[in-house]
């Protein structure tokens, strides 16, 4: 769908403008998000039923696509077109009558009639009494057929009337409503099993339906209720048989109104005495309108003829049409319908076994749901109503891990209405959870006043800490994605208290901040001397509530010490070591343990003690057998400490579990930024510019309403690096496209808490653009100003090596270019890069090699010691391409070229005025190679440019 190259692709979908009840959600969805990079063709295609409701709100997938699309900032690429569906017209009833009651092929037309007198009467009779409603017109046809207006002649294959008999009928119904509650009243039993099976949806099982019934009969709790619904006497529903609901519901089946999962006709499912056999139905029944010609038409008739009446059991069936559904409900009278639903919901709660209450949860609670005020309240009762709460918080619980936020709150207030006065006192426990659960669903619906007030209803109950730890998780979250002042406290500071709260002290003050650093440092590093894979393979299982929620706080703590505080990072991290050395594993603990060899390798530098630490995480995921933390382990991990022991290529994959794993355990937040890593990650190892497109905008479109709102930014950052490459903005270097706009950003005054990460972001894609378009001035001056700053900012992101080495590049190249006293701050920093980045090779970094031998070309060709600088690139040039790093290739033979360029030019004497040819035509090699890599790697406009500068060098 994404592939921009597919022109041709056309996306149709189709929904009813009726189709959403929302009458039970008082929430709605105003999100705007979504994205797509594709240049294709949407048909929406709704069916109107000009119905007089009230349209829902755009709460269909397919409604909320179309919408995020339109309003999205790829909307040029592709287009929208809204077909509605209404009724038919006069030829196309006549086209439809002819194929379906005349054997002959389709006649002539003049001017788009069909030359046909008695369909086109025919016609123009259905048209007035149905309006055009397809239903109307199928359900119409079989009253003539069943009425003997319409007859078939087995001897032509073809139906026979009489038009002015037709005509001389009054009309049956004016509406296809009226018309369905007519047939379905005519059903002998029908009002006892249509009303029941259209309450539990468009979908349902004959067997719960016939329970259903059964039980509503002979209950004495609902039996008074269902008598007078249905309008019988008191006795009556006592005779009614099971083998009489079992008939009532196969002559549902054979009218139409409902059809089995099983394929086949309505005759499969009659029994015994009651089926009707081919010769009854052959008068009734209208063939199928889809048949193409006579001979086709004869085949299905004869072996429909043929056909014995073998009984089929299907037990899952659906109804035709939503308009049956809706008149199978009119069966009931409005005011008695919520109530019928809340007793059925009743019924089910008590015949449903665990798992088939699991399936329909959702069906059930939306059914109690209905009469609330009908749940007793009396102490005796005090059983239904709590089944009744824990229902509705179970299936708010599992609309959230489905993503359904506005469902979830929904049964989530509902479930809060139901709870007792007493009940802080009397179910303290369940209390808490649904107050919490209820407080970050509010939080995600951006509904923070709602959130706060379920928050402080546990926050203010005297009880212990731990008790009020799901309330303050939901704060932290909340108050961790504020972009502006807001009443929610500081993350940190809010933090540091809970933590203080469960016994775990930390230092206040700044400089027992340092020192308690320092030392808890210098004991790692004596530590991980001696660590080995069997060193942490006997930990205990941790079992204290109290450590358990401290490390949980400690672990939110972290994140947010990443983004405001960075340098405090170990205060936190070694904390959560400590607990987890002294008290034992936990779900929380392979998360620890990441943490831990994050700041063990890049603020120790021991990238082997990392590695233990690393495999002794993902050892404890595996023997807790436990999705709780697996997205924030594989976040930590694949983020932080396997890209600089392993190929670039073997971390995509571990990066899309963790999103799969974050996603599917309601961790979102995780489960986006290992997505939003896998561009930065992808960019790396080299990934065609247009597959770094598609991803990009998947991370864009996923990451709004997710994560702190200037997280939006960066993947918007990442989306306009691709299209600068390409031929998507006018600009190289600088972020100014259809996607980004870093002139109408102020990053350095904005006073989000992550602004640093944002404006680092911004200005690492800033300085590998001006590496690749040989905006070299532009790059330098720019790591001249952030580079430190970037690696306090980011510490451990392995876009940093990428950064250094061409943002080292750049430095050297504008150094020699200036070579003046003032420009000795750009050797200076092109000096820094080359010793971090030969520092990362040296720790066996298998993406670095490539980077340090290029960043060893550079410092030998700026003290013109040209003979190692050309074996530096052939060696950069080797370790590229067997990396398959393609653009850093091109750019080693780039640089190449460049070098071999200026080395032609300095011969003195006539042996090297001799080599002056060929290393310039070897030069001309190196750029030619370049093009083609650029070519492959996707930059389209890169590989423009540089055929112009290479040009431009062979004239002179």
């Amino acid at each position: 769908v994404m592939d921009s190259n597919n022109t041709s692709l056309l996306v149709v979908g189709c929904y009813r403008s009726n189709l959403v009840d929302v009458d039970d959600l008082d929430i709605r969805d105003d999100s705007d998000n979504g994205n797509s990079s594709s240049k294709m063709d949407v048909t929406d295609t709704s069916k109107n039923e000009n119905t007089t409701t009230m349209a829902a709100p755009l709460l269909h997938p397919l409604q909320v696509m179309i919408k995020e699309l339109e309003a999205s900032k790829r909307s040029r690429c592709f287009r929208v077109m809204h077909i509605k569906v209404g009724m038919l017209c006069h030829d196309q009833v006549a086209e439809l009558l002819h194929n379906t009651l005349r054997s002959k092929e389709l006649g002539e037309k003049e001017d788009g009639v069909v030359v046909d007198d008695s369909i086109d009467r025919l016609a123009a009779l259905v048209l007035d009494r149905t309006k055009g409603n397809p239903l109307f017109i199928q359900q119409y046809l079989q009253i003539m057929a069943d009425q003997q207006l319409l007859t078939f002649d087995e001897n032509t294959l073809e139906w026979t009337w009489d038009i002015d008999t037709i005509q001389s009928q009054p009309p049956t119904a004016t509406t296809i409503m009226e018309l369905m509650v007519q047939k379905a009243q005519n059903l002998h039993h029908s009002k006892y099993i249509l009303p029941i099976a259209a309450c539990l949806g468009a979908t349902f099982s004959k067997k719960v339906v016939l329970s259903l019934v059964r039980a509503l009969c002979i209950h004495s709790n609902h039996a008074r209720f269902f008598r007078r619904i249905c309008g019988v006497e008191d006795g009556f529903m006592l005779q009614l048989k099971q083998s009489d609901l079992r008939s009532a519901f196969r002559k549902c089946a054979r009218e139409g109104f409902i059809l089995p999962h099983k394929a086949g006709s309505p005759d499969d499912y009659s029994v015994g005495d009651d089926s009707i056999g081919a010769d009854q139905q052959s008068s009734r029944s209208i063939p199928d309108s889809a048949a193409a010609n006579i001979n086709a038409r004869k085949r299905a008739w004869q072996a429909k003829r043929a056909r014995p009446n073998s009984p089929k059991h299907a037990d899952m069936y659906s109804f035709a049409h939503d308009k049956v559904q809706e008149a199978a409900l009119s069966l009931v009278r409005k005011e008695d319908l919520p109530e019928l639903r809340y007793r059925v919901g009743e019924v089910l709660l008590s015949i449903l076994n665990p798992d088939e209450l699991d399936k329909k949860m959702f069906t059930v609670a939306g059914l109690l749901n209905s009469r609330l005020d009908l749940i007793p309240s009396s102490k005796s009762s005090m059983g239904r109503r709590q089944r009744v709460i824990e229902l509705n918080h179970k299936a708010g619980l599992k609309a959230m891990q489905c993503s359904s936020f506005l469902l979830a709150m929904s049964y989530l207030q509902r479930a809060i209405e139901l709870l007792p006065s007493d009940h802080w006192t009397s179910n303290f426990q369940l209390s808490v959870r649904i107050h919490a659960t209820a407080a970050e669903c509010a939080f995600i619906n951006s509904k923070p006043n709602l959130m706060h007030k379920y928050c402080k209803a546990i926050i203010d109950l005297d009880c212990p800490m731990i008790e009020k730890m799901p309330a303050y998780v939901v704060l932290m979250e909340a108050s961790s994605m504020q972009t502006t002042n807001s009443p929610l406290s500081d993350p940190v500071t809010l933090g540091f208290s809970v933590v203080e709260e469960l016994g775990c002290n930390l230092p206040k003050s700044r400089g027992g901040r340092v020192m308690k650093i320092i030392a808890g440092m210098l004991k790692l590093k004596r530590q991980s001397a001696r660590w080995k894979k069997s060193t942490f393979a006997n930990l205990p299982i941790a079992t204290q509530k109290s450590k358990l929620a401290a490390l949980l706080v400690l672990d939110k703590l972290t994140t947010e010490l990443y983004f405001v505080k960075p340098k405090l990072l170990p205060l936190t991290i070694l904390k959560s070591f400590r607990i987890v050395q002294s008290e034992g594993i936990s779900p929380h603990a392979p998360r620890v343990f990441a943490t831990v060899a994050m700041i063990t390798a890049h603020f120790l530098g021991d990238f082997q003690a990392a590695n233990v630490l690393a495999e002794a995480a993902l050892d404890m995921l595996s023997k807790l057998d436990t999705r709780e933390t697996e997205s924030r382990t594989y976040s930590a991990l694949y983020r932080y400490n396997f890209p600089w022991t392993m190929h670039v290529d073997t971390i995509l994959e571990p990066l899309m579990k963790g999103y799969r794993s974050g996603m599917a355990s309601g961790d979102v937040e995780s489960a986006i930024y290992c997505l939003l890593f896998t561009y930065n990650i992808a960019l790396i190892a080299g990934e065609s510019v247009h597959q770094l497109e598609r991803r990009s905008t998947v991370v864009l479109n996923l990451t709004r309403g997710h994560l702190r709102e200037n997280m939006e930014q960066a993947a918007s950052i990442f989306c306009q690096v691709p299209l600068n490459l390409q031929t998507g903005s006018t600009h190289t270097s600088l972020l100014v496209g259809e996607m980004f706009d870093e002139t109408a950003h102020d990053i350095d005054g904005i006073q989000d808490k992550s602004a640093a990460i944002i404006s680092a972001h911004m200005k690492i894609q800033n300085v590998i653009l001006a590496a690749f378009f040989g905006e070299h001035e532009r790059a330098a001056n720019i790591m001249i100003e952030h580079f430190i700053a970037s690696l306090q900012v980011m510490p451990g992101a392995p876009i940093l090596y990428f950064f250094a080495a061409l943002g080292g590049i750049s430095c050297y190249q504008t150094h020699r270019d200036n070579n003046n006293q003032q420009n000795a701050t750009h050797l200076k920093v092109a000096r820094q890069c080359r010793k971090r980045v030969n520092f990362w090779a040296s720790q066996r970094n298998p993406n670095c090699q490539q980077s340090a031998a290029m960043l060893d070309a550079e410092e030998y060709w700026t003290v013109k010691k040209y003979k190692k600088a050309i074996q530096r690139y052939h060696d950069a040039i080797k370790l590229s391409r067997e990396c398959r790093f393609v653009h850093l290739e091109a750019l080693g033979n780039e640089r190449l070229g460049a070098l071999l360029h200026e080395v032609s030019c300095v011969g003195s004497n006539q042996a090297e005025n001799d080599m002056r040819e060929t290393t310039l035509v070897n030069s001309k090699r190196c750029y030619e190679e370049s093009q083609r890599l650029y070519g492959q790697w996707g930059a389209t406009k890169k590989v423009e440019l540089l055929r112009k500068s290479t040009e431009e060098l062979s004239r002179r």
